[in-house]
C-alpha cells in the first residue's frame, strides 16, 4: 500500500482539461511551484495564462508531439 496522497486533478485553461498538478507544473503559464497552491488556490495564484492573449502552441506544428503533451 502506498503512503502517497493521490493528485488532484486541476481543470487547465489553456487546454480545457484536467490535468494533475504535477503537469501544472510543467506548463509554461504556470508560475505556481508548490503542489499545494496548485491544488489548493485559485487559478490566478498559479497561472498567468490569458485567453485572449496568449497563444496555445509556440509555433510548433500542430501534430507535433510536443503539441501532444499540452
Amino acid at each position: 500500500m502506498s503512503d502517497e496522497q493521490p493528485k488532484r486533478r486541476v481543470f487547465c485553461v489553456r487546454n480545457h482539461v484536467s490535468k494533475s498538478s504535477d503537469e501544472h507544473l510543467q506548463c509554461p503559464y504556470c508560475f505556481g511551484k508548490k503542489r499545494e497552491v496548485i491544488e489548493g488556490g485559485e487559478r490566478q495564484d498559479f497561472c498567468d495564462y490569458n485567453p485572449d492573449n496568449d497563444p496555445v502552441t509556440f509555433g510548433f506544428p500542430e501534430d507535433s508531439s510536443r503539441n501532444a503533451r499540452g
